[in-house]
């Protein structure tokens, strides 16, 4: 709007002129200019600020959007773990009724287990009495046969020195006999030599034929010889 006009003289006490008036309207424009570039300036900076914001803003909105997605794929998750869980759990317990089934089956053989492990173990001991006792008979048996065979060898030894002397006799008298009798007694000598030979022939195999049987003439569970024994093979010879 235009200025108003400048007070006439002697109104107000000033007296002020047309010059006075537009200078100071000039200066209160260039105030006014300056207040406006301050406040276009500030706009400037607040629309490079409002710019900045509206980056932050639209990043926000992504961070927001990737957090939504993300909170969305958790929660799908999160009902996928617990259909899992649930499937686990069912199984689970599925497997402890198994389990629980398979212990009492188990304890009911472990039972008959035990009464058949005892049954074995007192057999096993009754097969230890029985074999302990065999094995004393044996034992007693191996001495009496060790004591026996001692004295068939003296018997055998004492038979040899007999039938030694009787040769020695035998062929003295065949010496000093007469003529016509010297024939049979040195006859009768080496009949007697061969008897003795053969004997001795015999007393070996059979020797070697026992110790090749062993203990076959040991006595048996009831303790009793499947053979005569030694010296009385002996003495029927």
């Amino acid at each position: 709007p235009p200025p108003p006009p400048p007070p006439r003289g002697g109104e107000g006490g000033e007296g002020r002129t047309w010059k006075e008036v537009v200078e100071d309207l000039r200066e209160e424009l260039a105030a006014q200019k300056t207040e406006l570039s301050g406040m276009r300036q500030r706009c400037s900076m607040n629309s490079i600020e409002l710019s900045f914001k509206s980056e932050e803003v639209s990043q926000l909105r992504n961070d927001m959007d990737a957090e939504k997605g993300a909170r969305e794929a958790a929660e799908a998750e999160a009902v996928s773990l617990r259909a899992q869980v649930a499937e686990l759990k069912e199984k689970m317990e599925s497997r402890v009724r198994d389990i629980a089934s398979e212990a009492s089956t188990l304890s009911g053989e472990l039972s008959g287990s035990k009464e058949v492990i005892e049954g074995l173990e007192k057999r096993i001991g009754a097969e230890q009495a029985k074999t302990k006792e065999r094995c004393s008979a044996l034992e007693e048996w191996a001495r009496s046969a060790s004591a026996e065979a001692a004295g068939l060898r003296q018997r055998v030894g004492d038979r040899d020195q007999v039938l030694g002397y009787t040769l020695q006799r035998m062929s003295k008298m065949s010496e000093v006999a007469p003529e016509e009798a010297k024939g049979a007694w040195e006859a009768e000598a080496k009949h007697l030599r061969e008897q003795m030979a053969l004997q001795s022939a015999r007393d070996l195999a059979d020797e070697g034929r026992r110790k090749q049987q062993g203990l076959s003439n040991a006595p048996t569970e009831k303790g009793e010889g499947s053979e005569v024994s030694i010296g009385e093979s002996f003495d029927s010879a």
